[in-house]
């Protein structure tokens, strides 16, 4: 520019990574963060703003940040954004509405930037630098996309044959008195199974050291299995100790106790999946 000012438009592209806050599984949201600085100009000699396109996709406008740069004869560095100005959707502010199509378990719902510098005493590998004491203001830019898994999707994925397990576990509840045996070998199958179903979610998930919303589901399951077979060994002493009466009003209860953890398990992934989205 003739005062000075330099303006460059950069494109960042690559393979980028973010940890993930996975309590919530499988009704999480997700904020995926892109920051960056440079390392060798500080706030006073460089700036980052959006660039920001005329409808017609004409001649880039000078916003007040950059106005600001120009009389201060600094460098601003433009972040390119298409869409920018589109009311449509918080997704399509900075970004494209296609920039996110091909994500097949994902739903993305804002993107948002904004300054924000790095104040560090380190040399950051500048050797001369090197033994200064002074603090350093350097400008840096964050970009933040909020995304959301299609938790029914991995519902029906994951947790489909649990569910069918479930049902198949309390219909045994059902069975004749004869079929003592039967009952509980539905009962141990149906934990053995759930621990399998568990140990590959986890898998998929990797190593994290905390409990995720979905184990909880996993552990009424583990939970629902051993009141079967108690339930079960129980009544049949009873019967043989002659105390039919109880016997029955104890596979009662059973069936009543089982219903409620069930209803109780689906209407806290309800909550949490209203309360998610």
């Amino acid at each position: 520019m003739p005062d000075g000012t330099v303006y460059r438009l950069w494109r960042v592209q690559g393979e980028f990574r973010n940890d993930f806050e996975l309590q919530r599984f499988p009704f999480d949201v997700q904020t995926l963060q892109l920051p960056f600085f440079n390392a060798r100009a500080a706030a006073d000699r460089i700036v980052y703003i959006v660039d920001k396109r005329t409808p017609a996709g004409g001649r880039a406008a000078v916003v007040p940040a950059a106005e600001a740069a120009a009389a201060s004869g600094i460098t601003v560095v433009r972040v390119a954004s298409a869409a920018q100005g589109s009311s449509t959707a918080n997704i399509a502010r900075i970004s494209s509405p296609n920039a996110f199509r091909n994500l097949s378990q994902w739903d993305a719902l804002e993107t948002r930037e904004r300054r924000e510098n790095v104040v560090t005493d380190s040399a950051l590998g500048d050797p001369r630098r090197v033994g200064a004491e002074s603090y350093r203001e350097l400008s840096g830019y964050l970009v933040a996309v909020d995304v959301q898994r299609r938790a029914l999707a991995t519902l029906f994925k994951n947790m489909l044959p649990l569910l069918m397990m479930t049902m198949v576990m309390y219909a045994s509840l059902y069975f004749p008195v004869a079929l003592v045996k039967e009952k509980v070998t539905v009962a141990v199958t149906g934990a053995l199974s759930g621990a399998v179903l568990l140990t590959a979610i986890n898998s998929q998930l990797g190593n994290i050291g905390y409990t995720i919303a979905v184990e909880y589901a996993f552990f009424v399951f583990f939970g629902l299995s051993l009141l079967c077979i108690v339930s079960v060994l129980g009544a049949e002493r009873l019967r043989a100790a002659g105390r039919t009466r109880i016997a029955v009003q104890t596979e009662r209860w059973t069936s009543a106790a089982f219903l409620v953890a069930v209803g109780v398990t689906i209407a806290g992934a309800t909550s949490l999946y209203v309360n998610g989205r």
